[in-house]
């Protein structure tokens, strides 16, 4: 974490964001800690799943790097 603290990994599983204009993005083999108040994604792990992430306007989007896809993840 940013501020050093370590912290436990409870269990790993598929988690499954609904963006507002109805596409999934889907992320496998997420881990599950209990103690942040807020929830991560891993910029790292985006990018080793095939992604390029950009920010831009206040908005973030993940382009995938073999097929050029395009996908606007809200925050």
């Amino acid at each position: 974490m940013g501020n050093d603290e370590k912290y436990s990994v409870s269990g790993v599983g598929i988690v499954i964001f609904q963006r507002e204009h109805g596409a999934r993005l889907t992320l496998t083999d997420v881990k599950y800690v209990p103690r942040p108040k807020r929830n991560l994604v891993l910029i790292a792990m985006l990018e080793d799943r095939g992604y390029d992430v950009v920010f831009s306007k206040g908005k973030v989007f993940l382009r995938h790097i073999i097929t050029r896809q395009v996908k606007e993840i809200g925050l």
